[in-house]
C-alpha cells in the first residue's frame, strides 16, 4: 500500500528489471505516484523493465517516467487502473506490450518519441486513450469510451490493425506524415477519423458516428476505405486528396441535413471507383477544380450528384440490360468513356 505525500516505487538506476508477479502497487489519499523513473539530476538512465501486474488507485499518475533522461522502457503485462491523473507516462524508445490502461483520470497511455506498442487496450479513461506521438508505432492497439480521442497521433505515426469505440473521435491528429491501415472507428461522438494532411489510410472502416466517418484536410490518400451509417456524412475532404475504391452507404440519411458520401470543399481532388449508395446525397462539389471519374451512386435520398461547373467529370444514367443467361449478351451500361460515372 502507497503512503500519503510519496510515490509508491523509485527506480533511479539504469539496468533494473521490476517484477511485479502478479500483485498490484496500490495507492492511498494524499500519495502521488504509482511508480516513478526519475534519474539523478544531470543523469540519463536505460533498459528498465516493468512487468507482471498492476498499478491502481494513485492520486497522481500510474507510471510517470521522465521524459528526456530516461530510454529505453519496457513494459509488459501492466494493468494501469484508477490512477487520478495519467496510466502511464513513457519516454522515448519505450515499447509497450499486452498493457491497459482502464479508468485513469488523465490520458490511458502518453507515449514519447519512437515508442511501439502492441496489444495494449485504454478503456473508459477521463481524456485520450492513447496519446502516441512522433514517430511511433501501434499494432493491434484499442481504445474504448474514453472521455477525448480513442487515439491521438502525433507526426509520422502508423497504425495497424487498430479499432477505436465511443469517445470524441476515433483517430485524431494536427500532424501530418501518419500511415493508417485497417483500423476501425465507430460509435464516436465527434468524426471516426479527424484527419490533418499527407496521411495515408487503406483499408479503414467508420461507422455509426455521430460526425464524418472520415474528415482529412490535405494531400491525403484513402484507399479501400468503407465508411456507413455516419449522421453528417461519409468522407470529406478539402484540397489535393486522392479517393479511392471506397464505399459510402447510408451516410447522413438519417437526418435533415442529407448528408453526402463524399464531400468536396476544395480544389484537386482526385476521386475514383468509388460506391455511393443510400446516403443523404451521393457526391458533392462545392468547389471546382476536382477530378471525378469512374464512380457508381444509387438510391442516394436527394440527389446522386450535386457538382459545381469546372470539374472534370462526365456523368451517365446507366443502361438496363435484358436477361442475360449464358455466354454472351447484356449491353453498354450507357457510356463508352472509361472515365464515365454512373447513376443506377
Amino acid at each position: 500500500m502507497g503512503v500519503a505525500g510519496r510515490s509508491g516505487i523509485r527506480i533511479t538506476a539504469s539496468e533494473v528489471r521490476l517484477d511485479l508477479r502478479g500483485f498490484s502497487v496500490v495507492g492511498v489519499t494524499g500519495a502521488v505516484d504509482g511508480i516513478v523513473v526519475q534519474p539523478p539530476t544531470g543523469s540519463t538512465r536505460r533498459n528498465i523493465a516493468i512487468h507482471d501486474g498492476g498499478v491502481a488507485g494513485w492520486p497522481g499518475a500510474g507510471l510517470a517516467a521522465n521524459t528526456t533522461t530516461v530510454n529505453g522502457l519496457r513494459l509488459e503485462r501492466v494493468t494501469f487502473s484508477g490512477n487520478g491523473s495519467d496510466g502511464a507516462r513513457v519516454p522515448s524508445a519505450t515499447i509497450i506490450t499486452d498493457c491497459h490502461a482502464i479508468g485513469n483520470g488523465g490520458e490511458g497511455f502518453t507515449t514519447n518519441e519512437g515508442a511501439v506498442m502492441t496489444s495494449c487496450s485504454a478503456v473508459q479513461n477521463s481524456s485520450t486513450g492513447i496519446n502516441a506521438q512522433i514517430n511511433s508505432r501501434l499494432d493491434a492497439c484499442s481504445a474504448s469510451g474514453n472521455g477525448g480521442s480513442g487515439f491521438n497521433l502525433g507526426p509520422s505515426v502508423i497504425a495497424k490493425d487498430c479499432q477505436s469505440s465511443g469517445g470524441l473521435h476515433g483517430f485524431s491528429t494536427f500532424a501530418s506524415g501518419i500511415i493508417l491501415e485497417s483500423c476501425v472507428a465507430a460509435g464516436c461522438s465527434g468524426n471516426g477519423f479527424d484527419l490533418n494532411l499527407n496521411t495515408v489510410l487503406r483499408g479503414c472502416i467508420a461507422y455509426s458516428c455521430d460526425g464524418t466517418g472520415f474528415r482529412i484536410n490535405r494531400r491525403s490518400r484513402l484507399i479501400d476505405c468503407v465508411s456507413f451509417n455516419n449522421i453528417t456524412g461519409g468522407i470529406q475532404v478539402i484540397d489535393g486528396n486522392h479517393i479511392t475504391g471506397c464505399i459510402c452507404t447510408g451516410n447522413g440519411a438519417s437526418t435533415s441535413a442529407n448528408g453526402p458520401g463524399i464531400l468536396l470543399t476544395g480544389t484537386d481532388n482526385r476521386v475514383e471507383a468509388c460506391c455511393l449508395d443510400g446516403n443523404g446525397t451521393g457526391l458533392v462539389a462545392s468547389a471546382a477544380g476536382n477530378f471525378i471519374a469512374r464512380n457508381t451512386a444509387s438510391g442516394n435520398a436527394v440527389v446522386n450528384w450535386n457538382i459545381v461547373a469546372n470539374n472534370k467529370c462526365l456523368v451517365v444514367a446507366g443502361v438496363n440490360a435484358p436477361a442475360i443467361n449464358g455466354a454472351s449478351g447484356g449491353v453498354s451500361p450507357g457510356s463508352t468513356d472509361p472515365n464515365a460515372n454512373y447513376s443506377y
